[in-house]
């Protein structure tokens, strides 16, 4: 699967090569993270839910995240929608992740359009969308950790309906 963003910092990320400075990102945010994977996932009900595998190999507090969630339960967690113009044909989507408790955490999430779109149209039906830091073994064996996030049906399809 292809790492769409070769370079991550707040304010300026790199697409193929290309810098975009200034990039309506909250400073607070220290770097997105890419979406390396996208699929859904089968839960113990049969239901299907969209989910976004990470790389948050360079943020312990993002990986720990789906842990403590399993544990300590679900927590306070709002998000946020950026569209981000990236060139005549591409989009990024930046969503933004905060949690308040069980721990306070803040991340960004990277999703590229069009190639994003449909996992996104999913998670806008869905109202959320399960986060993984790992990807899944292809026969389900391995049952990764993840972080489920409701979002803005509305403000999602809104931005989708945009691009």
């Amino acid at each position: 699967m292809r790492q769409y963003w070769s370079g991550k910092a707040a304010g300026i990320v790199t697409y193929d090569g290309i810098r975009f400075v200034d990039a309506p990102i909250d400073a607070a945010v220290s770097g997105l993270l890419a979406v390396v994977e996208v699929g859904t996932t089968v839960g113990r009900d049969g239901i299907t839910y969209p989910t976004a595998v990470i790389d948050a190999a360079d943020r312990p507090d993002v990986t720990d995240l789906a842990r403590v969630h399993a544990i300590e339960g679900v927590g306070d967690i709002a998000t946020t929608l950026v569209p981000v113009p990236v060139d005549a044909d591409h989009t990024v989507i930046v969503l933004l992740v905060t949690l308040t408790s069980p721990v306070a955490a803040e991340f960004g999430m990277a999703f590229l359009l069009p190639e994003h779109r449909g996992v996104l149209e999913d998670a806008a039906e869905a109202g959320c969308l399960l986060i993984a830091t790992s990807r899944p073994a292809p026969d389900g064996g391995d049952n990764p950790l993840w972080l489920a996030v409701d979002l803005d049906r509305a403000l999602l399809l809104e931005a989708l309906g945009n691009m």
